[in-house]
């Protein structure tokens, strides 16, 4: 998930063909995302360093969609 400065939120999309549900903390709200969203840890890596160089999490690989 991405939140831009102005309060627009994209998520990752992953692969439509994995299932589940991943659950993890949010800022303090417990939250549960479609596996099908999530995306390799090295991909996740580079997107977080790629926020810290430039301020967005767009790498290649990495497809996001708009809430």
């Amino acid at each position: 998930m991405w939140i831009d400065a102005l309060g627009e939120s994209m998520h990752s999309v992953g692969s439509t063909d994995t299932q589940g549900t991943v659950v993890f903390d949010y800022y303090g709200s417990y939250t549960e995302v479609p596996a099908e969203f999530v995306v390799p840890p090295e991909l996740g890596k580079a997107a977080a360093l790629e926020v810290a160089a430039k301020g967005q999490p767009f790498v290649p690989g990495l497809t996001m969609a708009p809430d």
